[in-house]
């Protein structure tokens, strides 16, 4: 469903996937809320519109819950706005943008049809509408999956089987007792021994999310005692780069998946210890 709301969808906010940016859907809003006007009845197009959007009065509950979904999420994870937020969160909230504006765009198209064409005009103007648009869309389908270079992929390949890989090797070769560290928790810390102490703030927040605003990871990770830290490379370069936490690479395994090492660093017992 993500995929088909890119164009107008809540992605705009930070222009994900090649979609139009906010500022080409704020002069839709506006080229629908002024064009009609210009024929010079606005208080009878401002009716018109009112009507239109009266119709999604009986499902004012999903604006409700998209709004306080919105606020809560901004409010409790700031920091999480361009990536999280927009990726998965928000995904719902999307159908809300798709509504309103197909309501306002239809408003507009049909009060300048009504201002400009006849009634058998409009008609067929609309019926040749559809076809375009059905055209279009066939057109483009036609293209996207028949007439251009394809790619084989490995769909048995999944960059869970790095994780579930690096558990295994925790199992074999490090105690139970042992604390494992991670930011993407969820798979190696369901097949891992060890304890795993998920490092994004997902679970932990409340006692996490202080760290990571003041950008302290590492002493997060000494206060724990975390003795193992495992994940992507980029994860690890991104969080732990610009940090003076000392570790030892003890294991490193490349996923073709992601083109990229899954690594396993055990945290080093000569590491500077701080008060929290």
């Amino acid at each position: 469903m993500s995929d088909a709301l890119w164009p107008i969808g809540a992605r705009n906010i930070v222009g994900l996937g090649g979609s139009p940016t906010l500022a080409v859907l704020a002069m839709v809003f506006v080229a629908c809320l002024l064009g009609p006007a210009l024929f010079g009845h606005p208080k009878e197009w401002s009716r018109h519109l009112a009507r239109d959007l009266k119709a999604l009065w009986g499902f004012n509950y999903v604006l409700i819950f998209g709004l306080c979904d919105a606020v809560a999420s901004i409010m409790i994870y700031p920091n999480q706005i361009g990536y999280a937020m927009v990726r998965w969160w928000w995904v719902e909230n999307e159908i809300i943008i798709v509504a309103i504006t197909s309501v306002f765009l239809a408003s507009a198209l049909s009060y300048c049809g009504q201002q400009l064409l006849n009634v058998q005009l409009r008609k067929a103007v609309l019926v040749c509408v559809w076809l375009i648009a059905l055209a279009v869309s066939l057109l483009h389908s036609l293209n996207y999956y028949w007439t251009v270079p394809s790619k084989n992929y490995d769909w048995r390949l999944s960059w869970n089987d790095a994780a579930y890989n690096a558990a295994l090797w925790l199992n074999q070769n490090v105690p139970e007792s042992a604390i494992v560290g991670s930011w993407n928790a969820g798979v190696i810390g369901y097949y891992s021994k060890q304890p795993v102490i998920n490092l994004d703030g997902l679970i932990n927040n409340f006692e996490l999310l202080p760290y990571i605003a003041e950008n302290r990871i590492d002493q997060y990770i000494l206060n724990k005692k975390i003795d193992y830290i495992a994940d992507i490379k980029p994860t690890l370069d991104m969080h732990l780069a610009d940090k003076s936490l000392s570790v030892t690479e003890v294991y490193r395994a490349h996923n073709s998946f992601m083109g990229q090492p899954y690594i396993i660093y055990k945290v080093n017992d000569e590491s500077p210890q701080g008060a929290e």
